[in-house]
């Protein structure tokens, strides 16, 4: 070979490794916005953590479960207190005799209020389960959002990571040529 030839192919390599350097810089500057990225993710990640284990690992939607629970814990006995009441009125009212007509209409209109105070109660313990299903259909639905999330960035960091690889296998290999 000629001087001017290997001078020739000398100028090639060298200008094929200055693009290849340029393309590795601009993956290198891709994959540390990508880990800032991660970084910033995984800080918020790790503040839910701390969020959670503060709240004894529940999120908002669970202390909400818990106390509507709780709640209609509540409701289901006051139904039961109200139930033995409207028992034991209906029973006075059977022992009652006819004559006292006006100690009658007041056990009657008191047992129709507890009638409807009992209705009441178990129109809002429905309403309380249904506030129940529909925060727990939340949680899962935010925990699928977060898994895709997750899916989705691992596979662009490993997507990131092949390409960064390549680039470092032909920036090496480009090294390689122009040192011989």
């Amino acid at each position: 070979m000629t001087l001017d030839v290997i001078k020739s192919k000398v100028q090639t390599l060298e200008t094929e490794n200055n693009g290849l350097q340029a393309e590795y810089r601009k993956s290198i500057e891709q994959s540390q916005k990508l880990q800032k990225l991660i970084d910033a993710q995984q800080y918020k990640n790790e503040q839910m953590s701390r969020f959670l284990k503060e709240r004894h690992g529940r999120t908002d939607q669970q202390v909400r479960i818990s106390e509507l629970t709780q709640s209609i814990k509540t409701k289901n006995q006051e139904a039961r207190a109200y139930n033995k009441q409207l028992e034991n009125l209906k029973r006075e009212q059977r022992q009652a005799k006819s004559s006292q007509k006006t100690g009658q209409l007041q056990r009657d209109d008191q047992l129709a209020q507890w009638h409807k105070q009992l209705k009441d109660e178990i129109a809002q313990e429905v309403l309380l389960k249904n506030e129940l299903v529909r925060c727990e259909a939340q949680i899962e639905a935010r925990n699928d959002q977060m898994r895709d999330k997750i899916k989705a960035l691992r596979e662009e960091i490993d997507v990131l990571k092949g390409r960064v690889a390549g680039l470092e296998r032909r920036a090496d290999f480009v090294q390689g040529q122009v040192t011989k």
